[in-house]
């Protein structure tokens, strides 16, 4: 990424709708960096990760599951917890659960073991639903994941260019899945 590649983005899409960017490794490598640099600089930087949004009837909470080497950082859970009505959901790159790991594209950042989607549910005091978009990268790999313990949905999704790639829209409190490639 550059500059320019994120104004690009920016300029493309900005009167169609809003783009709102949790990075991940490839955005913004890990730790304090070049890239994450261009980042900052651009349209899209935001210093202050996590932050929320109020969007289609969900509290968003976007994360850089980047800062904290794939972990949910305390001020995320948090955000959680605070939530006081309405959907809530934490979006960001990287696998947030051990059981999920299998899906990554890669282990590149993982510093520790994840916690396990029980040990997670346990840290949340009200419904949160977790999108995580590092997966589908490979053929094997599933295009959509959902697992589901007591308060927490977790959904995996990414894109490969792939035949039957999938992405999630969110829309009148409402999670649609849509096809975007049917070759």
């Amino acid at each position: 990424p550059t500059l320019s590649s994120w104004e690009k983005l920016n300029s493309t899409f900005k009167d169609s709708f809003q783009i709102k960017i949790a990075p991940g490794n490839h955005d913004v490598e890990f730790g304090e960096n070049p890239l994450r640099n261009t980042f900052l600089k651009s349209s899209f930087g935001k210093k202050d990760f996590p932050y929320t949004l109020n969007r289609s009837g969900f509290k968003l909470i976007i994360d850089d599951s980047t800062l904290n080497n794939w972990q949910l950082s305390q001020k995320t859970i948090d955000l959680g917890n605070s939530s006081i009505n309405g959907e809530t959901i934490i979006l960001r790159h990287h696998i947030p659960v051990s059981e999920f790991l299998l899906l990554a594209n890669s282990q590149s950042g993982l510093k520790r073991d994840l916690p396990s989607i029980r040990e997670l549910a346990d840290r949340f005091s009200r419904e949160i639903i977790l999108i995580s978009g590092d997966s589908s990268a490979f053929p094997h790999l599933p295009r959509i994941e959902c697992r589901e313990f007591k308060n927490i949905k977790l959904i995996s999704n990414g894109i490969g260019d792939h035949r039957n790639d999938q992405i999630i829209i969110l829309s009148k409190k409402e999670l649609y899945r849509y096809r975007i490639n049917q070759k």
